[in-house]
């Protein structure tokens, strides 16, 4: 299985101003889940359930499948 999940705008602008190496690329954050065609796609519930523990963030991701 192939996936992705998408974490919401505003935690992925906080990360692309706060930390390294992300806030040393020159210009800003170009690719919005509102602009992104893969995240358009696959809908607001492809947005990871995140959690905040010590110096890190917790992603919940459940996959399930159809029988047959």
């Amino acid at each position: 299985m192939t996936g992705q999940l998408f974490f919401p705008d505003s935690l992925s602008e906080q990360i692309f101003a706060t930390v390294a190496p992300y806030n040393d690329r020159p210009g800003k954050r170009d690719t919005s889940n509102a602009s992104d065609g893969i995240a358009r796609q696959a809908g607001p519930q492809s947005q990871a359930a995140l959690r905040e523990v010590e110096d890190a963030y917790q992603a919940l991701m459940i996959v399930a499948k159809k029988p047959g």
